[in-house]
């Protein structure tokens, strides 16, 4: 038994958006929340945005952390929408109060 089978059993009935992405670079295992998120099933190559460290889906943010496993990868999203809509509403204020004050 390895890591990737491990992970695997994990991956597809968990509630957490995760993924083990195997060498060849295709998504060999996927949570049905990953797929739901991404639009991407398993069995598909990981598409080119999602091998960045963050993307976003219609109004939602996420960041994607990677750990190596097994010759793989095993990805997982974090939602960070909460966070940008305060950075926005951040830099907003911060504009805002450059032109009250010159």
């Amino acid at each position: 038994r390895s890591l990737a089978d491990d992970a695997r059993r994990l991956l597809t009935d968990g509630p957490l958006p995760v993924a083990f992405v195997g060498p060849d670079g295709r998504i060999e295992a996927a949570s049905t929340s990953f797929e739901e998120i991404t639009r991407v099933a398993a069995g598909s190559p990981l598409p080119d945005g999602l091998a960045e460290s963050s993307f976003q889906r219609d109004e939602r943010h996420f960041e994607i952390v990677s750990w190596p496993a097994d010759g793989g990868r095993v990805l997982f999203l974090r939602e960070t929408t909460e966070i940008v809509r305060m950075e926005d509403q951040v830099w907003e204020q911060q504009a805002h109060l450059s032109k009250v004050y010159n």
